[in-house]
């Protein structure tokens, strides 16, 4: 009985040691943290950065959005971004919160940056479906004076005849207004995304009983018989063209107006009082065919001699118009010579050619050498004439 009751006590000795040694092998139990979750907070100004890490660069870009927005980083401030001028940042390794906001209008995205790596953001898309944007044309047709513009009470700029004035708002409903001197004009217009709305205030403007009947009359201006067609602008704003025999009437409002028709470079002005009811005609044809006889580039005969087989021609190429022109000059000259084998006297022309570049509105001489090539003792028939002008 002693000797079973030892055994027994040795068998769970054994077992109890067998199963500390077990227990003593197994590894160690990890407590697992939990993942962080999507929602990162972004009060801290580099989550989860790496430290001493070498910066990455971040891009930040609202493709062809056509708005400024202003750029946080972490909460904190780093610029603006506007469309075609991308912003380009160094940041710390690690996650960072990105947001772009205008006014109240806030877009918000994570980026992990690395270093030695460019990572764009693109916010073109987001803003698109969240923020869409539309087109607004102003036009005032033939109305001859600017008008100030006004959208939803702000401030826009000003709209000039022939010249639309054009915006990128967001979409819906919006006012606008054009202002004269005298008056303002509304118009409702709904903006809808990706399209190009017109607002046209032509008719308001030239058909409101106040400003037409009380406070426009008619500018007839003419160039009589100067032969061309040239621009007209009333007040430094473009109203149309003038030509002979057409001459151009516009509509301008009471008072004071400075009236200008240019040929090239000379420019013709002249101040008028408009009254109602009483048509005012200007005529610039005096004045032009005495300031800009010459309408288009061009080479006159200034001078000319004899020498020997020779004949100096000096040559004046002008440039009447606005813009630098080079202008190649042909000259000749018709001369007769004996010619030793048929004992007959004989006639050629000797010809030279001059080419330079006359600037806008400037004139310059040259010389040119006409060689008389045939027989001896030539006379010279004619006087040397300009036989052919090109410009380019």
């Amino acid at each position: 009985m002693k000797i079973n009751k030892l055994l027994i006590l040795f068998i769970i000795v054994g077992v109890l040691l067998t199963v500390a040694y077990i227990l003593n092998s197994l590894p160690a139990q990890v407590e697992e943290k939990p993942a962080a979750s999507d929602n990162v907070p972004s009060a801290n100004p580099a989550w989860n950065p790496i430290p001493n890490s070498t910066p990455g660069q971040i891009l930040v870009s609202i493709g062809a959005y056509d708005a400024q927005f202003s750029v946080f980083i972490d909460n904190t401030t780093y610029g603006n971004v506007s469309k075609g001028n991308p912003l380009n940042l160094e940041l710390s390794d690690g996650i960072h919160n990105v947001t772009i906001c205008k006014d109240t209008v806030c877009e918000t995205t994570y980026v992990l940056s690395q270093s030695a790596i460019i990572t764009t953001i693109d916010f073109e898309k987001r803003l698109d479906k969240d923020i869409p944007q539309g087109s607004l044309n102003i036009t005032i047709g033939n109305y001859s004076t600017g008008c100030k513009v006004f959208i939803d009470n702000s401030s826009v700029g000003e709209v000039f005849s022939g010249t639309p004035l054009s915006q990128t708002l967001r979409t819906g409903p919006h006012l606008v207004q054009v202002c004269t001197n005298e008056s303002c004009f509304d118009q409702n217009v709904l903006i809808t995304s990706m399209n190009l709305t017109t607002a046209d205030f032509q008719d308001q403007l030239i058909n409101n009983t106040a400003i037409n009947t009380t406070m426009q009359t008619n500018l007839v201006v003419s160039i009589g018989g100067y032969d061309a067609t040239l621009p007209v602008k009333v007040d430094n704003v473009n109203v149309g063209n003038v030509s002979m025999g057409a001459p151009l009437i516009v509509k301008v409002n009471e008072g004071i107006h400075n009236v200008t028709v240019c040929s090239g470079v000379v420019c013709e002005n002249s101040n008028v009082t408009a009254r109602f009811g009483k048509p005012n005609n200007l005529d610039f044809g005096d004045s032009l065919s005495r300031d800009a006889p010459n309408q288009k580039p061009g080479a006159r005969i200034i001078n000319s001699y004899v020498t020997g087989s020779d004949v100096i021609v000096t040559v004046m190429l002008f440039n009447p118009t606005a813009t630098d022109t080079t202008i190649s000059a042909t000259v000749s000259c018709i001369y007769s010579y004996l010619d030793y084998e048929s004992m007959l006297t004989q006639t050629d022309t000797a010809t030279g050619q001059v080419s330079q570049l006359v600037e806008a509105g400037e004139n310059t001489t040259t010389s040119v050498d006409l060689y008389l090539s045939h027989g001896t003792n030539p006379n010279v028939l004619s006087q040397p004439f300009i036989a052919l002008v090109k410009t380019s």
